[in-house]
């Protein structure tokens, strides 16, 4: 909502301004979030592998070579020419989609379109009620889901013991790991500062504060 900075600092530039990184942000906000529905609408509707076709097998095994060879070059082991030029190859194919793990009845490219459409109508009929609803809802079955899903979890990978026998040991580092490196101290520090001061001027809380009597009522 760039009326909000327009009145407060009385700069229509500043307004104009807002509203046009808002448009990204939320470009790049809700790709986000559609890509992860999409991704949980395939691992909710898997296709048993007696339905495959032969080029679907064929992808599912290709698959399987290149995680076994990704495997073992990240816990340190030396790769020959052929297996390194073999594991390029299969990062070419999955980095363009020619391979996967499994496969849906449901796909993501049909899910993604269908959920935003629906998305769209609700929140032109219900406007700013009717996100509020949603992020209500939303967040109640986030903080249960994310509880509940747990123990099926772990039973399903043999409790703890078992979890350490699947996943590597630099998967339980938090901070990454030389194979890794996927997140260092400072990088989470930093994040963590980056959105306690960036947070206030995001376009959904402004958004929020826009609902406001007022100024005052808005940031209180």
């Amino acid at each position: 909502i760039g009326d909000f900075f327009t009145e407060r600092f009385q700069s229509k530039s500043l307004g104009a301004a807002y509203a046009a990184f808002s448009v990204f942000y939320f470009m790049y906000y809700i790709a986000i979030g559609l890509t992860a529905v999409g991704k949980t609408v395939e691992i909710m509707t898997p296709m048993p592998q007696s339905a495959y076709s032969a080029n679907q097998v064929a992808s599912v095994e290709a698959f399987g070579r290149y995680a076994e060879l990704e495997r073992q070059y990240k816990s340190g082991r030396e790769l020959n020419t052929r297996q390194s030029t073999e594991l390029e190859s299969l990062r070419q194919k999955k980095q363009a989609g020619e391979i996967q793990s499994h496969f849906s009845y449901i796909n993501s490219r049909t899910a993604v379109p269908v959920i935003a459409l629906v998305i769209l109508i609700y929140a032109i009929l219900g406007g700013l009620k009717a996100a509020v609803i949603t992020d209500f809802i939303q967040g109640v079955l986030i903080i249960v889901l994310s509880f509940v899903i747990i123990p099926f979890g772990l039973r399903e990978a043999g409790w703890f013991s078992g979890l350490h026998q699947r996943v590597p040991e630099h998967m339980f580092n938090l901070l990454g790991s030389p194979q890794t490196s996927d997140y260092s101290l400072l990088f989470i520090v930093s994040i963590i500062l980056v959105n306690l001061v960036g947070i206030v001027v995001q376009p959904h809380m402004i958004q929020i504060c826009g609902s406001a009597r007022d100024e005052t009522a808005g940031w209180g």
